[in-house]
């Protein structure tokens, strides 16, 4: 209960209070009256927004301008976007804005640098509020105003809260990477007690420990963008520093589950699964590579992924290597989808529906690779375990697209973000944790594969110089 206690405590302390800050520049013309910034989720009460603006030239001229921050509701913009497709002026398309402020330097100032502060309020329910910028006077005339610089703060009620769609994300980084750390230490003692008992450790678990490291290294760089976000309303992304932790932390989770998913296939195809066994006693056969189609080498290669290192394999061997290069590419240009109007989430954009699709598609190699070792396998033990692992397997590649395509269709915008975030570390966390009980437990999978027997003499091929290999890899 005391340790309850203090983590109750420590959640309540690092409670950030938070703004969100946009940059940019703004281009109108009398052909583009209006440009979208950004959207805002607004809780219930007031809001506030700051902006700062400054212009390459005097953008205030002799000519008429009436140059406005909108604000459209889910309702207001999509209105606004349809009438725009149909052709509309640009008073019309604002005329659906739920609420308007005027921006104009004061007189007697520097006519090139403005800025204003307003009081947002917010009644009825908390949803996105989309924000733009329009002159509509400037399609009045051929008008081509300066480019001006624009920096707007988004600050919700009280002043004393991140948006509505990231609340309770900082604090469920946080209790995760306290979760991770303590769990993280107790499966480093189980790993370190095979070691000193049997002097050796399987690549099987090298793999889960190293796909754990990266989850909490996740888990922690997005719990310090959050924190820097509750600082600055920018926090760590690649287009205000270097330190791009909000993007490292994607790129680590997309690694961790890229691994897992090698597990899960590779095991599904008959690695580690009781080679030692003769297949009349009721063990796997593991032969080389499968010839015949591409599917079938890369079913081969999963069966035995060592041989990618000792000997040539072909194409085949590319498979997990290119396909973890197209992830990490797909999440990297996800991230230019971050504040468009209409995504809410990191996979409501073609990179996003693309990432889920090879997830199923992973799913469908792995049914494949668990039907094959099933045929091959009469005993009983293996088959009761390949059935328990088929569904597990199952459930692991497709609660994730399950849960993704369900939000999108039945809940509103500003929950999205906390749902899909939410699931996404909670599945795979979960999967990790029954991953490590599997693997370094005297489980079921445990007696129906070779880690049973790495206190033997090495079974597999050199991975160091020496005579004895500290990593069995068969």
């Amino acid at each position: 209960m005391r340790c309850l206690l203090y983590l109750a405590i420590f959640l309540a302390i690092v409670v950030p209070c938070s703004s969100k800050l946009v940059k940019g520049t703004i281009n109108l013309s009398s052909v583009v009256t209006e440009q979208y910034i950004s959207k805002f989720s607004f809780s219930v009460g007031k809001g506030y927004i700051d902006g700062n603006f400054s212009s390459e030239g005097l953008y205030f001229d002799h000519f008429r301008h009436d140059l406005r921050i909108y604000l459209f509701s889910d309702v207001g913009i999509k209105r606004m976007t349809t009438m725009a497709s149909k052709g509309s002026l640009c008073r019309e398309r604002m005329s659906e804005a739920s609420w308007s402020t005027k921006i104009a330097p004061e007189r007697g100032v520097n006519q090139q640098f403005f800025s204003f502060t307003t009081e947002v309020n917010v009644a009825g329910r908390t949803h996105y509020w989309y924000a733009m910028v329009a002159d509509c006077w400037l399609e009045e005339y051929d008008a081509h105003p300066p480019k001006f610089q624009y920096s707007l703060k988004f600050l919700n009620s009280d002043l004393s809260h991140i948006p509505a769609d990231e609340r309770g994300l900082f604090q469920l980084h946080a209790l995760l990477a306290i979760l991770m750390i303590g769990f993280g230490g107790y499966i480093a003692n189980l790993e370190y007690q095979h070691y000193s008992k049997a002097h050796r450790v399987h690549l099987v678990t090298v793999l889960f420990f190293i796909a754990y490291l990266l989850q909490l290294g996740s888990v922690v760089c997005e719990f310090w963008h959050l924190k820097v976000y509750a600082d600055d309303g920018v926090g760590l992304r690649w287009q205000n520093t270097i330190f791009a932790f909000d993007q490292l932390s994607s790129i680590f989770q997309t690694l961790s589950e890229l691994i897992v998913s090698f597990l899960l296939v590779s095991i599904a195809c008959g690695w580690t699964l009781m080679r030692s066994a003769s297949v009349e006693s009721g063990g796997v056969e593991v032969r080389g590579p499968i010839r015949g189609s591409l599917i079938d080498s890369i079913l081969g290669v999963l069966q035995q992924p060592t041989a990618i290192v000792t000997r040539g394999v072909g194409p085949a061997a590319l498979f997990f290597p290119l396909l973890a290069v197209v992830v990490i590419y797909l999440e990297l240009w996800g991230h230019r989808y971050d504040d468009d109007f209409n995504q809410f989430h990191d996979f409501e954009h073609l990179p996003g529906f693309l990432t889920i699709a090879l997830r199923c598609c992973l799913w469908g190699v792995f049914l494949l690779g668990i039907s094959r070792t099933l045929h091959s396998t009469p005993h009983i033990n293996l088959v009761t375990f390949l059935k328990r692992f088929r569904i597990a397997g199952t459930v692991w590649f497709l609660t994730f697209p399950f849960v993704v395509v369900l939000t999108s269709l039945f809940f509103v915008p500003y929950v999205r973000h906390q749902i899909v975030t939410g699931t996404s570390l909670t599945v795979h966390s979960c999967g990790l944790a029954l991953m490590s009980w599997e693997f370094l437990t005297n489980s079921e999978y445990f007696k129906v594969s070779t880690l049973s027997q790495v206190a033997a003499a090495a079974v597999g091929p050199l991975v160091s110089g020496r005579e004895k290999s500290k990593i069995s890899v068969d």
